[in-house]
């Protein structure tokens, strides 16, 4: 049975990170750079986190969501901006300014394994929202990030978890780092 080879792993279109605010952050800071970031008034509290902390000077606005979950966003993304969509719970939300002149973001986190056709000019997500595990995220594209040291402390206290203080703690500390 082959367990290794001399040969030059397979590539894939994928890159792959230790979370979903992981690629993220390195989207916002190595490969977009954006003057401004436009994100939904119903997101993950971690995209907020990451951009306060990392990225001081990115100006951040946020459009309106519905109780439908209907987006109403900005007239207008400006060359240097982008715009974050979220497709929630599996449905496919309506593409946001297919004439824009800033970059669109598509989160498929929460439909990572649905049919919808990807629409945005990059497309991030966490797998901890689709699947059973501790942690991971992705990046489309093939980018060649340098990945930061993690002893990934979150992710075993996630596992040893006796209660929900434990999990909640495990999340505080992924925002954090």
């Amino acid at each position: 049975m082959l367990i290794g080879s001399k040969l030059p792993p397979h590539r894939t279109d994928t890159t792959y990170f230790n979370s979903g605010r992981a690629a993220f952050a390195f989207l916002v800071g190595e490969i977009v750079k954006p003057s401004k970031v436009y994100l939904p008034t119903f997101v993950c509290w971690s995209l907020v986190s990451a951009l306060e902390r990392r990225f001081p000077k990115v100006d951040m606005e946020f459009y309106p969501v519905d109780r439908q979950l209907r987006c109403n966003y900005p007239a207008e993304v400006g060359l240097g901006e982008m715009l974050v969509f979220i497709h929630y719970f599996g449905h496919e939300n309506t593409t946001p300014l297919p004439g824009s002149n800033g970059v669109l973001l598509e989160d498929l986190s929460h439909s990572y394994m649905s049919g919808i056709q990807r629409k945005g000019d990059y497309v991030f997500g966490s797998f901890r929202k689709v699947l059973k595990v501790g942690d991971g995220g992705f990046l489309s594209g093939r980018f060649n990030p340098v990945y930061e040291p993690s002893r990934k402390l979150e992710t075993w206290l996630r596992y040893e978890a006796t209660d929900w203080r434990d999990v909640r703690e495990a999340e505080n500390m992924l925002d954090r780092d």
